[in-house]
């Protein structure tokens, strides 16, 4: 399946007011395996690969900024799917889990002031723990077509992990969040 993500991250106190905050829209990959009764209950296991992210840019003390944060994820999601007794199309609400592997972590900054710039990327990914989790819900839909199933899910990621390693007192926490739409094919 493909991912079309819109991510953002959480943190636990407000930067600063004068800044504007983008969500990211990233596309990932998804693949999966389902194991289903044929009744209302299964579960679903996948393979995820998630670029999630935030763009800043605003102004202080005279300078303009823009810096954008990227963290790339592996993920592996397991959910209970409950399949609603619909006749014609599968609809069906998601709930559960997810562990992820942070595979990069870099940001790109650019500062200027009157007519001087200056730019330049980091990898962070020292500065980011290795392992991210939290909690997924959402939904989808299925349409049979000749023995393959069309699905189109909506799923919100709630990262429940602080992602800066090694935080000192007062260090605000930083949470991964992401909605997710993802199409694909079912066999």
């Amino acid at each position: 399946m493909a991912a079309y993500g819109m991510a953002s991250l959480t943190y636990s106190e407000d930067p600063a007011e004068e800044y504007n905050e983008y969500k990211k829209s990233l596309m990932g990959l998804a693949g999966g395996v389902g194991f289903y009764s044929g009744g209302l209950l299964g579960v679903d296991v996948g393979l995820m690969y998630l670029p999630k992210g935030i763009r800043y840019e605003g102004s202080s003390s005279g300078y303009d900024f823009d810096v954008k944060m990227r963290i790339s994820e592996i993920s592996v999601p397991v959910l209970l799917r409950f399949n609603l007794p619909v006749q014609g199309i599968n609809p069906y609400l998601l709930g559960g889990g997810e562990i992820a592997y942070v595979a990069q972590a870099k940001y790109d900054w650019k500062l200027s002031a009157g007519g001087d710039s200056d730019s330049g990327s980091e990898d962070i990914k020292d500065d980011i723990v290795s392992i991210d989790y939290g909690l997924v819900f959402g939904g989808g839909l299925g349409i049979s077509l000749s023995g393959i199933n069309l699905v189109a899910e909506l799923r919100y990621h709630l990262g429940m992990a602080d992602l800066v390693k090694n935080p000192e007192e007062g260090d605000p926490t930083v949470k991964s969040n992401m909605l997710v739409f993802l199409a694909g094919f079912r066999f």
